[in-house]
């Protein structure tokens, strides 16, 4: 049965992923950043209070302080990202509307260069859900 589902799966072809998030108005951004700010604050909040009330010994704790630190860097490298994007004029992008067949053109280097480095933000998040994931599989190990 597991491997029906798996072949059905697999011969399903979607037509577009559209896992690129657009914000309409400047409203839809400015929550958005909010969102970012409240998220990386209650991570370092959680960090340092996790660091003064928790016994180190318990490895999920290590692996949830972990995740903790790498949250807050995701999202100030998000908020980084989306800051850059908004700084930089409209002509900075040449293509069409759908964001995967813009490219930047008219940009300084290094402005360019960090704009791109900050879109490659799932590279810490990822690992940030991971070892969340592991803090977690650790709690319920060591309840058994």
């Amino acid at each position: 049965m597991w491997l029906a589902l798996l072949v059905v799966l697999v011969l399903q072809t979607p037509h577009e992923a559209l896992a690129i998030q657009t914000h309409g108005g400047a409203e839809g951004l400015y929550s958005h950043q909010f969102g970012h700010l409240l998220f990386l604050l209650a991570m370092v909040v959680l960090y340092f209070r996790l660091r003064r009330h928790v016994e180190w010994t318990s490895r999920g704790w290590k692996y949830i302080a972990v995740s903790c630190l790498l949250f807050a860097v995701w999202n100030a490298v998000a908020f980084l990202g989306h800051w850059l994007e908004e700084l930089m004029p409209s002509p900075a992008f040449a293509g069409g509307t759908n964001p995967w067949d813009r490219v930047l053109v008219a940009a300084p280097a290094w402005k360019a260069l960090l704009f791109y480095a900050c879109k490659l933000d799932h590279l810490v998040a990822v690992p940030a859900m991971l070892f969340f994931l592991l803090g977690l599989r650790a709690f319920c190990k060591e309840r058994s």
